[in-house]
C-alpha cells in the first residue's frame, strides 16, 4: 500500500513530514497551470505556523504537489489538535503572470521562461525547437504565451508535467497525459459529527413546526449536506428523511414522544442497513441531537430560528416593503425619463428641418409668378439657398452681389438679400434660446438619472438586511437612552453576507468611551464586535458597529508635486463601515492650483456620498454631471476607486480615465485598467467596473498617470517587502525617471491584505 505523507518546508529550519493524515484531497490538470491541494493532518508537536514556507504531498517518494500554504487553521477535534490547510502549486504563478507585449522573433521555450519566468522554482523542458515569432498580446498570460509557441513549435498544447516542469513534446518517455487527476484520501477521527448532530436538531424542530413534511425535508436535506461534504458517512444518513416523515406522525403526544418514536426507528434502520464502522457513530449523533432538542427550550429555539437565514419575520416583511416602493420609485423616474428623452428628440428634430433657408423660401418664393419654374431646377435651387445660408452664418451679413452670384437668375433679387439678413437675427435668437432650453431639458434628464440611481441604491440596501432583532434593537436604545441620548433610533441585524451588524443614529456628538461601548454592545448581541465607523451630518451621527472582518488591510501612500506647491493629485482612505473600506484617487487636468481644486473637489464628494450609503457608480455619475456645470471652461478629472469587502475578501475598482492598477500575488502580476473618459468630459460617462477575489499576502496598487507602467510593475521586486517599504521604493523609482522627462505629479498607494488570525477576534 503506498505511504501518503504531508511535508512542511519551514523557513530557515528545515522541514517536517506528517503522516497522519485526516484527509488529503489534490487537484491537478495538465493542460492549465492550476494545482490545489485541501488537507487536514494531526499535529503531534507544536509548530509556528507563520514559519511555513512551502507544502509538499507525497505518495511514497514521488512528490505529487508543492507550492505555498495559502490558508492554514488549527481547530481541535476530538481532543486532538488538526492543522487545516489550502495550497496552490507554484506553477499557478504561470497564469497570473503578465509578460510585457509584443512581438518576438527566433523563440524557444528556454527564452520565454529566463525572460518572464515569475518563480526559479518553476523548471521546464530544455532543447525545444526555435519558432520564427511568436506575438504576445495585451494582457494575456505567461501560460498562454507558452500556449502560442507550444502550438507553433509542436502542434498541440503545452502541459505540466510532475508538479512543476513546463513541457510542449513528448520527446520525454512514459508521460501519461490526461485531462485531470483528482486524488483523494481521507480517514475518520473518532469524533462525533457536528453536521449530523445540527441536522438532527433542526430536523426535530422542523418536525414540531411542519409536522411529518418538515421532518423529511429537512432530513432529506441534511442527508444531502452530508453525501456533498463527506461521500463516506451519506449510507447511514439516508434513514434521517424516513425517521423525520414517521415520528412526525406523534406530534399529538409531545417532545418526548417525538424523540423516542425518532430513535426506535433510526436505530431499527441501522440495523436493517447492517452494521458498519459509521453505525455508532452516527447512533450516538443522532442520541446527542435528540438530547439537545428535548433540553433546548422552546423560547431559545424561536431565538435560534429568527438568525436562521430565510427565516422573516414582521420587520424582515417591512425592509422587503420598503425596498420594493423604492424600487418602484427608482423605475417611474426612470419611465419619465425616458418620456422626457422622446420629447426632446421630437423637438431637436423639428428644429433641424425649420432650417433659415427655409423660412426664407416661404417668405420670397411662394408668392412669386416664377416660383413654378424655379421649382422645376428644385436641386439647383436648394443648393444655391445652402451656399447663401453658409455665407450668412460665416458672415452675419448677406450683400447683393453674394446673390447675384448664386442666385443670379432671381427676379426678387433685393427682397431676397433683405429677409436673409432680417431673419438671420431672428433664427439666431430661437437658436440660443432653443439651445438653452435644450440644455436645461439635458441637465433635468441627468438629475433624473441621478435620483433614480439614489433610489436604486436605497432600495438594494434596504434589500439586503437578512434578518432583524427587534428584542436586540430594543436593548440597545434602551442603553444609549441612559447614556443620556434621547430620540435614538437602533437596529441589530444580519446583512447579505451573513455578518451581524448594529446601526445606531443619535441626534448629537457621542462624547462617551467607544472602547467601553464596542465592549458592552458585544457582550448585549454575544458577537465580537469591531471599532465603529462614525459619520456626522449635520446634528445626526450614525455609528456603524459590525462583527470583526476575516481580512484587515494595511495602506500606506507616496506623493510628489511637480512644482513641489500644489499636487494635481487627491486622494482619500476612509471606512465606509467596519467592513468596508475605499480608497479614492482623483487626478485633475494639468498641474498646479487648478488641477488641484479639481481633484479636491472630485474626491470630497465621493468620499461624503459613498459614506452617506451610495454606491460607487451613483457617486461617479454626480460627480460627472458636477463637474460638467461648474462652470469653468473646461473642467474634468480622473476618478480611481477601490472598494475593500474585508469580510467576504473581495475588491472592486471603478476607473474613469485613470491609471492601471495591479494585484501582485504569488510572484505575479495583473493588471487592472480600463478605457472609460475622465469624469466631466461627457454627459454620458459610463466607468469600468470589475471585481477581483483576495487572498492572504496579496498587494493592491494604485497610481496615478504620473507613474509609468514600467515603474509599477518594479512592485515584482518587492516580494516579502511591507506596504510602506513598497511605496517608497517605487516612489523614488518613480522620481528618478521624472528626471529627465515630462514632469507630473506622483501618488502610488499600496494595500497589503491579511489574512486575521481567528485568535485575535
Amino acid at each position: 500500500m503506498a505511504k501518503i505523507y504531508i511535508r512542511f518546508e519551514l523557513i530557515g529550519s528545515g522541514n517536517l513530514d506528517y503522516r497522519n493524515i485526516v484527509s488529503a484531497r489534490l487537484v491537478k490538470d495538465r493542460y492549465t497551470p492550476y494545482s490545489e491541494l485541501r488537507a487536514s493532518v494531526v499535529l503531534n508537536n507544536s509548530i509556528n505556523l507563520n514559519n511555513i514556507r512551502r507544502v509538499a504531498l507525497y505518495i511514497d517518494s514521488r512528490r505529487m504537489h508543492y507550492g505555498p500554504a495559502d490558508y492554514i487553521r488549527t481547530r481541535v477535534r476530538g481532543g486532538k489538535t488538526v492543522l487545516e490547510l489550502i495550497s496552490r502549486g507554484i506553477t499557478l504563478m504561470l497564469g497570473q503572470n503578465e509578460p510585457e507585449p509584443g512581438v518576438w522573433s527566433k523563440v524557444s521555450l528556454t527564452d520565454i521562461m529566463k525572460s518572464y519566468s515569475p518563480s526559479s522554482e518553476i523548471t521546464y523542458e530544455s532543447g525545444t525547437d526555435t519558432v520564427n515569432y511568436v506575438n504576445i498580446k495585451e494582457k494575456s498570460t505567461l501560460w498562454e504565451a507558452i500556449g502560442v509557441y507550444a502550438v507553433k513549435a509542436y502542434g498541440r498544447r503545452a502541459y505540466i508535467r510532475g508538479d512543476r516542469q513546463v513541457n510542449v513534446s513528448l520527446s520525454i518517455l512514459s508521460v501519461n497525459i490526461g485531462t485531470q487527476r483528482i486524488i483523494e484520501y481521507g480517514k475518520q477521527l473518532h469524533v462525533v459529527n457536528l453536521g449530523r448532530i445540527a441536522g438532527t436538531l433542526f430536523m426535530l424542530m422542523a418536525v414540531r413546526k411542519y409536522r411529518n413534511i418538515g421532518g423529511a425535508v429537512v432530513g432529506a436535506l441534511t442527508t444531502c449536506g452530508v453525501l456533498l461534504c463527506t461521500p463516506s458517512l451519506a449510507r447511514n444518513t439516508l434513514l434521517l428523511a424516513t425517521s423525520g416523515l414517521i415520528c412526525g406522525a406523534f406530534l399529538q403526544f409531545g417532545s418526548l414522544v417525538i424523540v423516542l418514536v425518532f430513535l426506535a426507528v433510526s436505530l431499527v434502520s441501522l440495523v436493517a442497513m447492517g452494521v458498519n464502522g459509521d453505525t455508532f457513530s452516527m447512533f450516538a449523533d443522532l442520541l446527542i441531537g435528540s438530547v439537545l432538542f428535548i433540553a433546548l427550550p422552546v423560547p431559545v429555539i424561536k431565538r435560534v430560528a429568527k438568525k436562521v437565514v430565510g427565516v422573516k419575520n414582521s420587520v424582515d416583511l417591512v425592509g422587503q416593503t420598503t425596498s420594493s416602493k423604492l424600487s418602484m420609485a427608482s423605475r417611474t423616474l426612470g419611465g419619465i425619463r425616458g418620456q422626457l428623452t422622446m420629447v426632446t428628440a421630437a423637438i431637436d428634430k423639428r428644429s433641424k428641418e425649420a432650417t433659415l433657408s427655409k423660412r426664407v423660401r416661404s417668405v420670397v418664393c411662394t408668392d412669386c409668378d416664377m416660383y413654378s419654374v424655379c421649382s422645376k431646377r428644385c436641386v439647383q435651387l436648394d443648393d444655391s439657398f445652402s451656399k447663401l445660408e453658409s455665407i450668412v452664418c460665416t458672415y452675419n451679413n448677406l450683400s447683393l452681389d453674394d446673390v447675384e452670384k448664386h442666385l443670379g437668375g432671381c427676379v426678387r433679387k433685393s427682397l431676397l438679400c433683405k429677409s436673409f439678413n432680417e431673419l438671420y437675427t431672428d433664427f439666431v435668437t430661437e437658436r440660443a434660446d432653443s439651445m438653452r432650453v435644450r440644455e436645461m431639458r439635458e441637465f433635468l434628464s441627468e438629475q433624473l438619472s441621478s435620483m433614480e440611481d439614489i433610489l436604486s441604491d436605497l432600495s438594494f440596501r434596504a434589500g439586503q438586511v437578512r434578518s432583524v432583532d427587534p428584542q436586540l434593537s430594543a436593548r440597545v436604545r434602551e442603553h444609549f437612552s441612559n447614556l443620556g441620548y434621547p430620540n435614538v433610533k437602533a437596529c441589530v441585524y444580519i446583512d447579505e453576507n451573513l455578518c451581524q451588524r448594529v446601526d445606531v443614529f443619535i441626534t448629537a456628538q457621542f462624547r462617551g468611551d467607544l472602547v467601553r461601548l464596542t465592549a458592552t454592545l458585544s457582550e448585549m448581541i454575544d458577537y465580537d464586535l469591531d471599532m465603529p465607523v462614525i459619520v456626522k451630518v449635520d446634528n445626526i451621527t450614525r455609528m456603524s458597529f459590525a462583527e470583526i472582518p476575516k481580512f484587515t488591510v494595511d495602506i500606506k501612500s507616496f506623493s510628489a508635486s511637480s512644482s513641489g506647491e500644489y499636487s494635481g493629485d487627491s486622494f482619500e482612505v476612509f471606512d465606509s463601515s467596519v467592513n468596508e473600506k475605499y480608497i479614492v484617487l482623483s487626478d485633475g487636468m494639468g498641474t498646479g492650483k487648478r488641477a488641484r481644486l479639481d481633484s479636491l473637489f472630485s474626491v470630497s464628494l465621493v468620499t461624503r456620498l459613498i459614506r452617506s450609503g451610495m454606491s460607487m457608480q451613483t457617486a461617479h455619475r454626480l460627480i460627472n454631471s458636477m463637474l460638467r456645470v461648474k462652470g469653468w471652461e473646461e473642467s474634468f478629472a480622473t476618478l480611481d476607486i477601490m472598494r475593500l469587502e474585508l469580510n467576504g475578501g473581495t475588491v472592486q475598482f471603478l476607473k474613469s480615465g485613470a491609471a492601471q492598477s495591479f494585484l501582485f500575488r504569488d510572484g505575479g502580476l495583473k493588471a487592472i485598467g480600463g478605457q472609460a473618459f475622465p469624469a466631466g468630459i461627457l454627459a454620458e460617462c459610463t466607468p469600468d467596473v470589475s471585481e477581483l477575489k483576495l487572498f492572504d499576502g496579496d498587494v493592491l496598487l494604485m497610481t496615478s498617470d504620473g507613474v509609468e507602467d514600467a515603474t509599477a510593475r518594479e512592485i515584482l521586486r518587492c516580494n516579502g517587502m511591507n506596504a510602506q517599504e513598497i511605496v517608497t521604493a517605487l516612489g523614488a523609482k518613480a522620481l528618478a525617471q521624472r528626471t529627465g522627462g515630462r514632469r507630473d505629479d506622483i501618488t502610488i498607494i499600496a494595500a497589503k491584505i491579511f489574512l486575521r488570525d481567528e485568535n485575535e477576534k
